[in-house]
């Protein structure tokens, strides 16, 4: 039944993202909790649930305060109501079915399925390449912000950056252990990565920058440090070989996106929300004029006039206005007596998230997420292991791109929540995978 889940997990990986697939999802993932009832309660006894007990009792205080506040404090209860369901309860499932799998799964069962999700997340990069490939061909110039098979390219550079945590784990832990989980050798494991650089760069995600520099720092930082086993002459050319190319694509983004010539100019008119109401209402009302005449970018004064709007709201409703992915939008248009409502969310996840669940939400979710960077620095540092490294890479990476984009929703924030759960019973029941014959050359 193990190679079942598998091939489901697998499917699930690669449909996830894309957009207009819910029914086929809900139907993996409702296939895939059965099976795992089925196998959890066969091996009810061999699971040592003392594992579980810390990072599960935050995540039901954190749904009990999610329950109270949608019944008892929302300024929009029906529908904060019916978000538990769909951005909360779902994710939670999720969280349980990939816990359950790193204890019901053997190690070599966990690497396999570790080798499919991966390539199901690398085909959606070598898609994007295959794009620019073609684009470049017809027109003999570069196209950027390519959504790939997502819905923008937000969603596709989320995406690229997780294959890249999984690559980059790969490379601390052969260079640590002289031992594998991906089954490619060092060759194609080198063009894969390149290939998913190139993609970062072709998907134009000024937000995806820092995110990749992080890595690229970490993943020297895990390699070298304290390394014996390597010389200082190879050490430094590791360092130059990953220095260049985790700054390739912030250098690209860098040189090629004019948002960042005028972001300077665009935050103090910005903060000026009552003189300015661009951001109030994006569709009838023109964006602000800068001092050289021209109007100022969206992207830059939208984020930085609703980071602002958000940070007013919070503190003036510190027990948040109700669960749900517009909150930011319910609250806006509650403030200010809108007739309808006329923005989403703020495009930055920890507004969003505080604006709904105020401070007793978020304290209990740093608190959460803090355990998780805690078990997997651990782990990292004390035996190299795999699955602490892509743990870390992947609360960071979530964490970095939550403060500046609204990514605890949706498909990003299941993604997330499903590398969680395997890796952190991975973790604690696998501890280092110690093969025999390593597979890589």
């Amino acid at each position: 039944m193990n190679i079942v889940i598998t091939y489901i997990i697998t499917f699930l990986s690669f449909i996830l993202p894309i957009p207009h697939t819910i029914g086929v999802r809900n139907v993996l993932a409702g296939l895939l909790t059965l099976l795992v009832i089925i196998q959890f309660i066969r091996n009810k006894q061999k699971i040592d649930f003392s594992y579980l007990k810390k990072p599960f009792m935050l995540l039901l205080l954190l749904s009990l305060w999610i329950i109270v506040n949608a019944f008892f404090i929302s300024i929009f209860p029906h529908t904060s109501q019916r978000e538990i369901v769909g951005q909360w309860l779902v994710p939670m499932i999720y969280l349980f079915d990939f816990a359950m799998i790193g204890f019901l799964f053997n190690k070599d069962e966990i690497q396999k399925l570790f080798n499919y999700i991966f390539v199901a997340l690398l085909i959606h990069v070598l898609y994007v390449d295959a794009i620019e490939l073609k684009y470049y061909l017809y027109h003999h110039s570069v196209l950027t912000r390519i959504p790939g098979l997502e819905e923008g390219s937000d969603k596709s550079n989320y995406l690229t950056n997780i294959v890249l945590s999984f690559l980059a784990a790969e490379i601390i832990y052969r260079i640590r252990t002289k031992h594998n989980i991906l089954y490619f050798n060092n060759i194609n494991l080198g063009i894969i990565l390149l290939f998913t650089i190139l993609s970062s760069a072709f998907e134009g995600m000024r937000n995806g920058v820092v995110a990749i520099l992080f890595l690229g720092v970490s993943t020297l930082f895990f390699s070298l440090y304290k390394n014996e086993n390597v010389s200082k002459k190879i050490k430094y050319f590791i360092s130059i070989f990953i220095i260049g190319l985790f700054v390739l694509p912030a250098y690209y983004n860098f040189t090629h996106d004019s948002r960042w010539k005028t972001l300077k100019e665009t935050i103090p008119i910005a903060l000026q929300t009552q003189k300015y109401k661009h951001w109030l209402y994006p569709k009838k009302i023109a964006l602000p004029k800068l001092p050289d005449g021209s109007r100022a970018s969206a992207s830059n004064y939208e984020r930085v006039a609703w980071a602002y709007e958000g940070l007013k709201i919070i503190f003036e409703n510190p027990l948040g206005v109700g669960w749900g992915r517009n909150a930011f939008g319910h609250a806006i248009q509650k403030k200010y007596n809108l007739k309808k409502r006329t923005l989403g969310h703020s495009h930055s996840g920890i507004i969003d998230f505080t604006i709904a669940l105020g401070w007793p939400g978020l304290i209990l979710w740093l608190l959460f997420i803090l355990y998780m960077l805690k078990i997997s620095i651990k782990y990292a540092i004390k035996e190299y292991n795999f699955f602490a490294i892509l743990m870390f890479f992947n609360v960071t990476g979530f964490v970095t791109r939550w403060l500046v984009d609204s990514n605890m929703r949706d498909h990003m924030f299941l993604m997330f929540i499903m590398i969680v759960g395997i890796t952190y019973t991975g973790i604690l029941k696998l501890k280092v995978i110690n093969e025999k014959n390593s597979t890589f050359k």
